[in-house]
């Protein structure tokens, strides 16, 4: 596990509500596969370096090593290795505790009006807006 400073800034990318119960290594990974996805389909992203911090070992270690015992993570893992080499995306992986995850918060609470923002597009316009 890893000491992330919490002076710095975080914001969320994207959020919803799941709508089915599923075990949370599994969301993490599905989470994970969306916000690739979302990145992936700017070309302004493409070539980028990216750290990803997850706070479920299982997908932090399924998603670093590219592959998983679990079939429905397995197929995560696939998907997010074809939209990496398909936009030349790195991606550098963390585990960190619950509690000091920085966007373990926000996951928790759930604002419906988060549907009426504007997502940035690119990863440089999220850092420049917060």
């Amino acid at each position: 596990s890893i000491d992330v400073p919490h002076d710095l800034l975080f914001s969320p990318l994207l959020q919803w509500k799941w709508k089915v119960s599923q075990p949370i290594v599994l969301l993490e990974g599905l989470t994970f596969v969306t916000m690739v996805k979302y990145l992936s389909r700017n070309s302004e992203n493409h070539r980028a370096r990216c750290f990803q911090i997850f706070d479920a070992l299982g997908a932090s270690g399924a998603f670093a090593k590219g592959r998983s015992s679990s079939r429905r993570l397995n197929r995560g893992c696939r998907k997010v290795c074809a939209m990496t080499i398909a936009a030349d995306m790195t991606f550098y992986f963390a585990y960190v505790d619950s509690e000091n995850q920085p966007m373990d918060e926000p996951s928790r609470v759930f604002d419906s009006t988060i549907y009426a923002k504007t997502y940035p597009t690119t990863i440089q316009e999220h850092v420049e807006n917060g």
